[in-house]
């Protein structure tokens, strides 16, 4: 997913000096978006994620890589699972898309 998200945000870059926009504001804001979508998703994700990674017994990370622990209980397991909102993760990471997009298409300022 990282190794997407650089290449299309190169690929704005790239078509940005292509297109000489680097004047205008609408590129600089959608790139902004762009990065602020990627942090925000990074840290929301760990923040819920790494821990259900953890009780199901899979190897995670968190600052530092750590092997595989034996598994959680399943009511831990769907606690976990409960506490993460996925739809939110979606919803809004959807709804910046569309402002990014929506930006690119009119290029309003």
């Amino acid at each position: 997913m990282y190794w997407s998200v650089m290449v299309l945000l190169l690929a704005g870059i790239g078509a940005g000096i292509m297109g000489n926009w680097f004047s205008k504001g609408w590129i600089w804001a959608a790139l902004g978006l762009m990065v602020a979508v990627w942090f925000g998703m990074h840290y929301y994700a760990f923040r819920y994620y790494t821990p259900i990674r953890k009780a199901v017994g899979l190897p995670y990370r968190d600052g530092k890589d750590h092997a595989a622990e034996p598994p959680a209980s399943e009511a831990e397991i769907a606690r976990l699972i409960q506490a993460s909102n996925p739809v939110l993760l979606g919803s809004v990471s959807f709804g910046f898309i569309a402002i990014i997009l929506w930006l690119m298409m009119f290029k309003p300022f």
